[in-house]
């Protein structure tokens, strides 16, 4: 049983780690897209971590966790807001913490995936299983949010370079 517990608590602390990471990188991002991907993998991650806390109390508390049906997962209805005022620096900054996100969370599936390997509890290797469909599912919405941020850089790549093209053109036709 102290076993199984670490093991909850592993999973309690890789949690707690992700659920402030997307915390605080949702502050600085400056894209409505990042931002809002980034607030609902951090209400995820938290919710996640709720789940791992109530098993862990069970097992300290001497009672069987059963295989229970676990609560929905919060569900991502796509982007409420799109960019239309950012710029093409900011952008890449974007895109470059979303990048980071799916570096850390590209850890996260085989971590949820060895914890099960190690767990003889039916229901606890249950849960892990869950949980690592649950962050494979993160890494295909945070990618699905770089290939609309990169979108939106060409974009503006493209209207800079409109723009730069006319201003040239009016320097040239002063001289």
């Amino acid at each position: 049983m102290e076993q199984l517990i670490r093991l909850f608590e592993q999973g309690q602390s890789l949690e707690y780690g992700r659920f402030r990471m997307y915390s605080q990188l949702s502050k600085k991002v400056i894209s409505p897209e990042g931002k809002q991907m980034l607030v609902f993998l951090a209400k995820a991650e938290k919710r996640h971590l709720g789940i791992l806390k109530k098993k862990a109390e069970k097992l300290r508390e001497k009672r069987v966790i059963k295989e229970e049906k676990l609560p929905k997962p919060i569900a991502w209805n796509g982007f409420s807001i799109t960019s239309n005022a950012i710029k093409q620096g900011s952008i890449i900054g974007d895109i470059n913490i979303i990048e980071e996100a799916i570096r850390s969370e590209k850890y996260d599936v085989p971590f949820y995936s060895n914890l099960a390997k190690k767990c003889k509890n039916k229901a606890a290797k249950s849960l892990f299983l869950t949980l690592k469909k649950e962050e494979a599912m993160h890494i295909r919405l945070l990618n699905q949010t770089r290939v609309l941020l990169r979108k939106e850089s060409v974009r503006l790549s493209a209207v800079q370079s409109s723009r730069m093209m006319f201003l040239n053109a009016a320097r040239v036709q002063k001289h």
